[in-house]
């Protein structure tokens, strides 16, 4: 799938682009800073509101080409589950399995489960596993060093903080594993590092009516103009054309080239040649001398989403994930999808019906049934931080969904 990425500085024209990166955390325009009341006319495309923290590949945590202990992704009949301890990985029956064949050019995708693929040729496949626990199951809520223009009223009158503060919100570390230790909560906090740019992601409308974005190593965008397309999910690339002081810049390839690497791959070895993959300039040495500037990536950056909907009895809606790295999805607050570590895409999918009443996997989950009518609060967290491969999905069927704040100002 080819496609072609677009983007723009000003959040006036939000509603015509896929992407939009309105300011910068230093930039003093505050019309186009500020969070704004949603716009009368809805009839657009459905956007989530993104803010976005970029990250040196010099940074602790990044492009670190860790093996990280992980949990299994078993499936039955339609729905992804954590396998039980003691599960034979090499189980295909029961155990997911994400690999690459050659289907019209080389294709990656599930070999098995309800999202498998057309097989043909297959030249890999490992089981996907992910580190669970990396982050605590509530979220944290910086009430004291909220703006008072990025809180936001409950549209229930209720007051509550997921709702109000879910624009001042971040996860908060769990286990330390797969390299977060003493880092997770700066990948999701200004200062330090991190250089912050707000924007919004907008949807694609489905032939079945769904939501959808969706980026990965079968889809190819033309990322920055003038270049050639390539798979992944770059959404920063184009931004540091505009300013170099508003992100650190495209300082990877999509290539895997670990420091133990021993192929004669030509963009390992001159990578490495240059000071690898840690080095901050070495990635645009080898793109110069190799001519593949489309290879050229902003890979080090966190992401966090957040978004009101409203919850219809009996709607049957199901939202979908994938991720590529670590992705935390939060509903009212708790952790509701954990996909945390450095990882091959992974899969999650709430069943909002069962999610309601507290059934399946959300089983144990404290809390009320959910009331047909009520609003809830929907935060999605993502990172990515190793090279190759960068994948990013979510897929809502949800027509209730609130207008974006970031996206309304002119």
């Amino acid at each position: 799938m080819n496609k072609v990425h677009k983007l723009t500085l000003a959040a006036g024209l939000a509603l015509a682009l896929a992407f939009t990166l309105s300011c910068s955390s230093d930039n003093d325009d505050s019309e186009k800073c500020r969070i704004c009341d949603p716009p009368e006319n809805t009839s657009a495309e459905p956007m989530l509101d993104v803010i976005y923290r970029d990250f040196p590949i010099t940074a602790p945590g990044f492009e670190e080409f860790l093996t990280c202990d992980g949990t299994a992704i078993c499936f039955s009949g339609d729905k992804y589950e954590f396998c039980p301890p003691g599960t034979n990985l090499n189980d295909r029956n029961r155990v997911l399995h994400y690999g690459e064949w050659w289907f019209n050019g080389t294709t990656r995708g599930y070999i098995n489960g309800p999202d498998a693929s057309e097989v043909l040729n297959l030249a890999w496949a490992v089981p996907v596993t992910v580190t669970t626990g990396m982050v605590q199951p509530t979220l944290y809520y910086d009430k004291s060093n909220c703006p008072e223009e990025w809180i936001v009223e409950d549209p229930d009158g209720l007051n509550r903080d997921y709702m109000i503060y879910r624009y001042c919100v971040r996860p908060i570390e769990g286990n330390g594993g797969c390299g977060s230790e003493g880092l997770l909560e700066s990948w999701f906090s200004d200062g330090g590092y991190a250089k912050r740019i707000d924007g919004i992601i907008q949807f694609e409308r489905q032939d079945d009516g769904g939501h959808l974005i969706d980026y990965g190593f079968n889809t190819c965008t033309h990322w920055v103009p003038g270049l050639q397309c390539d798979n992944g999910f770059f959404p920063l690339d184009e931004f540091d054309m505009y300013s170099s002081d508003n992100t650190w810049g495209r300082q990877s390839l999509n290539a895997w080239c670990p420091p133990a690497d021993q192929s004669d791959s030509q963009i390992c070895s001159a990578w490495h040649a240059a000071g690898g993959p840690k080095h901050p300039t070495a990635a645009q040495t080898v793109a110069n001398e190799l001519g593949i500037q489309h290879k050229l990536h902003n890979y080090g950056f966190s992401m966090a989403s957040s978004s009101i909907f409203k919850y219809i009895e009996n709607s049957g809606e199901v939202l979908e994930f994938i991720s590529g790295d670590d992705m935390w999805v939060f509903i009212d607050g708790q952790l509701a999808v954990d996909l945390g570590g450095v990882h091959v895409a992974a899969p999650a999918k709430i069943n909002l019906e069962e999610y309601a009443k507290k059934l399946g996997p959300w089983a144990s989950r404290a809390g009320e049934v959910w009331q047909s009518g009520t609003t809830h609060s929907i935060n999605v967290f993502y990172m990515n931080r190793q090279t190759e491969g960068s994948d990013f999905k979510l897929k809502i069927p949800i027509l209730h969904l609130a207008p974006s704040r970031f996206g309304c100002c002119e």
